[in-house]
This record gives structure tokens, C-alpha cells and sequence, in this order.
């Protein structure tokens, strides 16, 4: 049992701590919010490809941006800040492994006749630029 309360003693502690280290007022965030919100998100939809996604990572680059604990010089310091961080957060996607991501067959593509020999068969297994068989 005390334990538990040890544990939530602990809790509160961290609470506190994240609320004393704030780096900004809900009116300033409100204010930055409002300034890059939009730009940030036409940035992550151009670099993906994709609106959903976009909307995904934007909320996690101001997330990432409020839980930081770096101290900024300027607003431009931190929009350049939310922008390192929305380009992070991209390439770290696109580094994640993904089943979803398999190569689409090409239904051009015909496979190597398997019975061919020698250099026929050499000849047929050729692949021109854009990816069909030559023979």
C-alpha cells in the first residue's frame, strides 16, 4: 500500500515539474499556434505526400515542441525549432519498416520463360529502364 502511494506521490512530482517547465502561456502558444500551424502542415503534406499523415505529424511536432526542454532566442528560433522537428519526425516515418509497403506488380511485366537455356535465357531475364522484360 505504500507503494502506491509512493508511486502517486511521484506522479504528482512529475506534474508539477512539467508545469514549472512549460517553455510558454497558453496565449503565447495560442498566438504561435495560430502563425505556423498552417505553413507547418503545408510543409509535412508536400514532404509526404499525404494530408492525414500530415495532420498526424503536425500534432506531434508541437507536442515534441512543448515537451522540449530548450530555451529559445526568438519566435523564429522556435518556428525554425518546429520545423527541424516536423522534418525529423518525416524522415523517422520513412525509415519505419512497413508491410503495407510492398512493391506493386507491374501487370506490363512478364517473367522470364523458364524454358529457356543458355543465353536465351540470359537474354529474356534482361530488364529495360522501366522495369518490363526484354526478350
Amino acid at each position: 500500500m505504500s507503494g502506491l502511494v509512493l508511486s502517486e506521490l511521484e506522479r504528482l512530482a512529475a506534474l508539477e515539474e512539467a508545469e514549472r517547465t512549460f517553455p510558454m502561456t497558453e496565449e503565447e502558444f495560442r498566438a504561435f499556434y495560430e502563425l505556423t500551424s498552417r505553413p507547418v502542415w503545408v510543409y509535412l503534406t508536400r514532404m509526404t505526400g499525404d494530408s492525414r499523415l500530415a495532420d498526424d505529424l503536425l500534432q506531434e511536432a508541437y507536442y515534441r515542441l512543448l515537451r522540449t526542454k530548450a530555451t529559445f532566442e526568438s519566435d523564429d528560433h522556435r518556428r525554425n525549432y518546429l520545423y527541424r522537428i516536423a522534418t525529423n519526425l518525416v524522415h523517422d516515418h520513412r525509415r519505419r519498416p512497413r508491410a503495407d509497403r510492398e512493391p506493386l506488380e507491374d501487370p506490363e511485366r512478364q517473367p522470364a520463360p523458364a524454358s529457356l537455356t543458355g543465353s536465351e535465357s540470359r537474354a529474356a531475364r534482361r530488364i529495360d529502364l522501366r522495369g518490363r522484360w526484354r526478350g
